[in-house]
């Protein structure tokens, strides 16, 4: 079916705007000229800069904030910009909700066999002396022990691999995310919560090939050496918090391609897998809440809290909506 899970970890070592750490993007050290190509190829789509956005229709105002999913200390500012557009919300829409994933969680836990190799070889079976050995100081950097790592699913490992290791200590200490802080004041508020995904869905994209499909793609990526010094850590949070959705993602694009595509065949598919990654991962959940949007956003003031990297496009959630007739109006992150 699909390998997301592989993308995520080659590309950004974190879902789009899940990194957590500080620091600037190497996109500002490039040379000018480059600097230039990529802002240009990211302005040539609607909507590329911007992560608070007010929507309008039939006299019905919502609001939209392009989120972060883990934990940045400057959420809080941020928060606090979005507290007086709560207060005028009568519903809010999440991706998946608290509960919908705690759910998710316990479903997992009774069926193991989705996320751990339950019988048969293990995993460094499969993926054979070297390519467990290149695995150790991935593991070791994430506190991951290897007879656990042993048991788990190729697709699942690449996902706790995508986790930036700046930000595995907030996650430990259950830090949250801008969206689970929308959710926490939209119930001191006692809005209405509503979810936009099928958890069960985006998981099916995430571990739908094969078990052969996965170690063959976990070992092609093991070639590469791993490391945060090409993850989207400090990249995307400075993108993010400057308001460049789409230019951060154009520059870790283009960073993945140049950092692991020195043979044309392996650029060919990093390639290949990034267009993958944005039709299903983004896109195709993007039609999908818009349907959903198009009709709430119209008749009840709502806000809508989503990554920021479905936000532009010609395929984001701004441009369809707009083609759905909203008047759509970017807003600044700070009132000052």
């Amino acid at each position: 079916m699909l390998r997301l899970w592989l993308i995520i970890t080659l590309t950004l070592f974190a879902y789009p705007l899940h990194a957590a750490c500080d620091g600037e993007s190497g996109f500002w050290s490039l040379p000018g000229e480059q600097q230039r190509a990529l802002q240009q190829r990211a302005d040539r789509v609607p909507f590329p800069e911007g992560i608070l956005w007010q929507v309008e229709k039939n006299g019905v105002t919502s609001h939209i904030i392009g989120t972060m999913h883990l934990y940045d200390p400057r959420h809080a500012d941020t928060l606090a910009r979005l507290n007086p557009l709560l207060d005028r919300a009568d519903q809010v829409f999440l991706e998946a909700t608290g509960e919908q994933e705690a759910e998710f969680q316990r479903y997992l836990t009774a069926n193991p066999d989705l996320i751990l190799l339950t019988e048969g070889p293990s995993l460094i079976d499969l993926l054979g002396e070297d390519s467990w050995k290149r695995l150790q100081p991935q593991l070791k950097s994430r506190g991951i022990p290897g007879f656990v790592a042993a048991k788990y699913r190729p697709w699942f490992l690449g996902m706790n691999l995508a986790i930036p290791t700046c930000a595995i200590r907030d996650l430990k200490q259950k830090k949250k995310g801008l969206d689970r802080m929308v959710e926490i004041a939209a119930q001191e508020r006692n809005l209405t919560i509503r979810s936009l995904d099928d958890v069960k869905a985006v998981f099916r994209l995430l571990a739908g090939d094969p078990l052969e499909k996965q170690v063959e793609e976990l070992k092609w990526s093991l070639q590469f050496e791993l490391t945060d010094a090409i993850s989207g850590g400090s990249d995307l949070t400075d993108h993010y918090f400057r308001g460049q959705t789409q230019l951060g993602w154009e520059y870790l694009s283009a960073k993945a391609i140049n950092h692991y595509g020195a043979k044309p065949e392996d650029r060919d598919k990093i390639v290949s897998l990034l267009n993958e990654m944005m039709e299903k991962l983004i896109v195709g959940r993007n039609h999908g809440w818009a349907e959903t949007l198009s009709v709430e956003l119209a008749q009840t003031d709502s806000f809508v809290a989503i990554g920021a990297l479905h936000l532009p496009g010609e395929n984001g959630v701004l441009a369809l909506l707009e083609r759905h007739g909203f008047t759509i109006t970017r807003l600044p992150l700070s009132e000052g």
